[in-house]
């Protein structure tokens, strides 16, 4: 038979015992299952006289042959306690029996039996009966309790959601508390293992040894007692410390005099158990708030808690049945004594208590809310997929208008523009394309209902004058591109003097032709037939009739011009100072004339002109129609109609040269300050700065471009199309000419400190520019091409692409050595991170380190490539037949050579520790290096441009930042991780160029006639055109300065002042689109 007992002095135990027993007469020791707590000696001194100035009745002597004793179950200081069997009223009982002989002893023993049968409480366990045994042991039979200590389910349950679930216990315990304060008794030792939970669920607090009347004074014999304190005294003594620490009240660990407050502190700390899996008070009352909301506790029980807990007495619970009330009323949902509410949590509390209506209500209130929000979700799912299928309809329609905008950059960029002006769409294709409109779009696009006749302006002047054919004479403000009629009837020729315009015209009704101006109708009141042609020079008008007859008006100054004859007069001061004939033309254009500066072509096709009292003769094979302008500065410029071919001369040169080339007929002519233009038949105006080379290209009239004005002081181009005119800006190039080059660049490097690039040409030789004196100069040659150029210890090195030879140089030109490489063709140099070593790759495939001689390192057939990693301890090559080499040039020796790419293989870098390729199948590869081999960290495939087909990796620039590469001839792919690229741009053309800042800002690429860098940190992009074919060459000399390289010039572009588009990053990196 198996039982399970709880003994009072807080020691419980679990054994078994057989069936059976033995008399009193008999003792037998059953040894208790468990840890006892051991008893201390205790020292009295003094009287004898009564405890707690009680002085209990004297027990009388009990039959031990009433009580059948099944074993011992307990033992503590005082005494044992025993399982035993009544034979008179046959049931089990506990016995308790004084051990521990002492007057003291004695009575505090029998004390606790008095007050123990004094207290008739469910929750406290009630004694039978207490005697003394023969032999004098003080003994009382109590009801035997079986069950499991509160500490113990406690103890096995791990959160605070289950240790709440004893909360009843611990409201059963205040109710048996209460009961005894009542009663004046205080228990002075409560805790969970004075707690038992009974097989039934009964809670009984017991080991009331400690317990205390608070109505009767302490006794003055034991006042003078030197104890030292345990939690088994049972004996109240005045200045000793009774009870459990854990448990006890601040002012019970003081030693001083304590109520029934002692025991609802006591009962708080239980509390604080059951809802902190932390046994130890904070003894901060704001920690243990804090720590009880944490844990998710109610406000409430939290109130409660920190009532029963407060250090100042005066400011608990009264009693443990103040507790009690509060905590049923926690329980039940009522509202407390401990705290004040707000409107909201009295709302709470009253949920609580009619909990079965407030169910009923929130059921209503619920079904009535789920039938609305259903109702109004229903509605809100159908309005997202409308407005889903709005956005994804706009976002189709926004990309075919960008494909528009696109092809219509090509013929009419205003255009493009006023469309990409309607877009939503923010992603790096909208912000490129939108780049390129602002460089090609024009200012101001002005209608006109008639067609534009002629355009005529002022050197210097800021406004544009015009005749329609419907005879109108018109003014164009420019800048604001506002059109006004200044008068009517004109017959077509126009002319300008003394700050004020001429023009032939006939007025209404009227046979006669008159010169008038904007306030004169009859300026020289003469009346002429016909009006072809009128010349201004100084105060000389000269009108030309249709008839070829020329008539001069107050003409005192020399004046110019062309007889339909053919015979070409020169005159000053009314004396003919040339003669000359003129071609058969029917242009009206056929001379310029600037003041006293004049230009025009003989019937033999030479160019006649005098700039600032110099002459000057060209020959040229221009036959047929053709058109001149000339500028103030000097600069001529030639359209050649029947060739569709544009010439000029710069200013004080006698050098005619071709102008830029267009594939469509040629139309018109213009000339301003350094600026030449032509305008063409596919409604494409070409301008040219014959002083630094640049050209703009101007599209978007939808027809023929007849005529263009030049305003190069405000860097303006009007010109006339079909219906329209149109202002466009020139706005500066963002490129400074570096130096003109006598050959064509193949490479850009520049030096470690930042001062010098070296280039090499196309015609063999290496040239350096100085960044401080900004000259470039020759440094060495080879014979033939050089290819591949380095800096080594301070000098340039380059490799001939046909003689063979690594050649070095200073600077300055001087010390230049040559190096015998032993092949006739190098393919590729580099240097090592400190620039101490050459490495260098010969056409049979071998690899040879220079650091001070050559030494052959090792054979890789097909090499293209080389780099050094960034600790200058290892060789990559990549080859043509797709292979990687790896070569430790520590420990002179080759670590692997595999095959790479299905491909040739194209580019290699370093980034960090990995060795990164890329390839024509269209693979990036990362490979690892560690203890000698090498593998294969990570390979990432480019997205094909086409189905079917691989995006040929050529150009890879990789930094330990990000990384860019071009797919395909016309994508540019760039990523800030490793394993996926952020987004793409189709830039349209060819990528011939790419490189990366030092820091990976920025990122440019050359395409044909442009440059297009991309700001990563401010996720922009800026396009520059050149006006040149696709830079070979570019590179970045430092963090914000490009590098690159023209036909015949090197140039130089500050990044950081480029106007940028922004742009904004898909969420995820790998579904950029294009």
């Amino acid at each position: 038979m198996h039982y399970r007992w709880i003994r009072p002095e807080s020691v419980y135990v679990r054994c078994t015992v057989k069936v059976g027993g033995r008399d009193r007469s008999e003792p037998q020791t059953v040894d208790p299952q468990g840890q006892t707590r051991a008893a201390e000696r205790t020292f009295i001194t003094g009287s004898s006289s009564d405890v707690d100035g009680q002085q209990p009745v004297d027990p009388q002597p009990r039959d031990p042959g009433r009580y059948y004793i099944l074993g011992e179950h307990g033992r503590g200081g005082l005494g044992r306690v025993s399982r035993a069997h009544d034979r008179e009223l046959d049931r089990d009982v506990a016995i308790k029996e004084l051990i521990s002989r002492g007057k003291v002893d004695e009575i505090r023993f029998l004390r606790e039996a008095m007050i123990t049968a004094r207290l008739e409480h469910p929750g406290i366990v009630p004694v039978h009966e207490a005697g003394r045994w023969p032999d004098g042991t003080p003994f009382y039979a109590m009801k035997l309790v079986s069950g499991r200590s509160l500490r113990e389910l406690i103890a096995e349950r791990t959160t605070v959601d289950q240790r709440l679930d004893l909360l009843h216990h611990v409201i059963a315990v205040a109710d048996a508390i209460a009961y005894a304060h009542g009663r004046n008794i205080i228990h002075r030792d409560l805790k969970p293992g004075n707690v038992i939970v009974g097989d039934f669920g009964e809670t009984i607090v017991i080991d009331w040894g400690l317990a205390k009347d608070i109505t009767t004074p302490e006794d003055s014999a034991t006042a003078s007692a030197v104890r030292m304190p345990s939690p088994d005294d049972d004996l109240t003594v005045r200045g000793s410390v009774l009870g459990t620490p854990a448990y006890m009240s601040p002012e019970q660990k003081r030693g001083e005099p304590v109520d029934q407050r002692a025991d609802v502190f006591a009962i708080g700390a239980m509390l604080w158990e059951l809802c902190s899996l932390k046994k130890t008070l904070p003894g901060n009352p704001q920690q243990r708030h804090r720590m009880l909301r944490r844990a998710g506790i109610d406000r409430d029980l939290v109130a409660i808690i920190g009532k029963a807990l407060d250090p100042d007495p005066a400011q608990r619970y009264p009693d443990a049945g103040a507790l009690a009330a509060d905590l049923k009323a926690f329980k039940s949902g009522a509202r407390i004594s401990a705290r004040s509410y707000s409107l909201f949590a009295m709302l709470a509390h009253w949920t609580r208590r009619h909990h079965a209506l407030a169910v009923s209500v929130a059921i209503t209130l619920v079904l009535a809310t789920t039938g609305i929000v259903m109702y109004v979700r229903d509605i809100a799912i159908e309005r997202d997929r409308a407005d889903e299928a709005r956005l994804s309809a706009q976002r189709e329609r926004d990309r075919a208008r960008l494909s528009e905008a696109s092809l219509l950059l090509e013929r009419d960029p205003t255009r493009a523009r006023e469309l990409l002006a309607d877009l939503k769409l923010q992603s790096a294709q909208y912000a490129m394309v939108t780049s390129r409109a602002r460089q090609l779009a024009a200012t101001h696009v002005v209608p006109i209902s008639a067609v534009v006749d002629g355009m005529f302006r002022v050197p210097g002047g800021a406004t544009v004058q015009l005749v329609t054919r419907d005879g109108d004479f018109r003014r164009l403000d420019p800048a604001t591109g506002t059109l006004e009629t200044l008068d009517h009837d004109l017959t077509g020729a126009v002319a300008y003097r003394a700050g004020q315009w001429l023009y032939a015209r006939r007025s209404y009704g009227v046979s006669s032709v008159q010169i008038a101006t904007p306030l004169t109708r009859n300026l020289f009141d003469t009346d002429l037939q016909s009006v072809a042609l009128l010349a201004a020079v100084n105060d000389a008008v000269y009108a030309l009739d249709a008839s070829g007859d020329l008539y001069r008006h107050d003409a005192k100054t020399a004046g110019m011009v062309c007889k339909v004859s053919g015979e070409l007069q020169v005159l000053r001061k009314d004396a003919v100072i040339l003669r000359a004939t003129c071609p058969t033309t029917k242009s009206w254009g056929t001379m310029a004339v600037v003041h006293d500066d004049y230009a025009a072509l003989t019937a033999d096709g030479t160019l006649l002109a005098v700039r600032r009292d110099h002459r000057i003769e060209i020959p040229t094979q221009i036959h047929g129609e053709y058109e001149l302008a000339l500028s103030p500065n000097g600069v001529i410029a030639v359209a050649d109609y029947s060739k569709a071919a544009s010439w000029f001369v710069r200013p004080g040169s006698s050098n005619l040269e071709a102008g830029p080339v267009h594939a469509s007929r040629l139309l018109s002519v213009a000339a301003d300050g350094n600026l030449a233009a032509w305008g063409y038949g596919d409604g494409t105006v070409i301008v040219l700065d014959t002083a630094l080379g640049t050209v703009w290209e101007l599209r978007g009239h939808a027809g023929p471009v007849f005529y263009v004005v030049v305003d190069a002081a405000r860097a303006r181009l009007i010109a006339s199309g079909p219906r329209e005119l149109r202002v466009s800006e020139l706005k500066p190039p963002a490129a400074a000419l570096v130096s003109a080059m006598p050959c064509a660049i193949s490479h850009i490097e520049p030096s470690p400190d930042g001062t010098h690039v070296a280039l090499d040409c196309n015609d063999g030789t290496v040239r350096v520019w100085s960044r401080d004196t900004g000259a470039v100069t020759l440094v060495h040659a080879h014979a033939g091409t050089s290819f591949g150029v380095e800096w080594l210890n301070g000098e340039i090195c380059s490799g001939g692409f046909r003689d063979g030879h690594v050649i070095c140089s200073r600077p300055d030109g001087s010390g230049t050595r040559t190096i015998e490489s032993g092949t006739n063709r190098i393919l590729w140099l580099t240097t090592g991170p400190h620039h101490d070593t050459l490495i260098y790759a010969s056409a049979e495939g071998k690899l040879w380190l220079f650091d001070g001689k050559p030494r052959e390192l090792y054979t890789h057939p097909t090499v293209y490539r080389l780099a050094v990693s960034a600790d200058g301890h290892l060789l990559g090559s990549c080859a043509l037949d797709g292979s990687l080499s790896v070569y430790d040039l520590v420990k002179r020796k080759l670590i692997a050579h595999l095959a790479d790419h299905t491909g040739p293989a194209y580019s290699l870098a370093w980034v960090d520790e990995e060795l990164w390729t890329a390839g024509d199948d269209g693979f990036v590869s990362r490979w690892q290096v560690r203890d000698d081999k090498v593998s294969q960290s990570h390979h990432l495939q480019i997205p094909p441009q086409a189905p079917r087909t691989a995006s040929s990796v050529r150009l890879m620039k990789a930094l330990h930042a990000g990384w860019v590469v071009n797919a395909g001839e016309d994508v540019l792919l760039l990523g800030r991780h490793p394993d996926s690229y952020a987004f793409g741009l189709n830039v349209g053309s060819t990528i011939a160029a790419l490189d990366a800042s030092p820091d990976m800002r920025y990122v440019a690429a050359g395409v044909d006639g442009e440059i297009i860098v991309v700001d990563f940190a401010r996720s922009a992009i800026a396009t520059m055109s050149i006006g040149a074919p696709a830079p070979k060459q570019l590179s970045f000399v430092d963090p914000t300065s490009l590098a690159f390289a023209e036909v015949a010039a090197l140039k130089l572009i500050q990044v950081d002042h480029l106007d940028y588009v922004p742009f904004q990053l898909a969420e995820t990196p790998n579904d950029a689109s294009f």
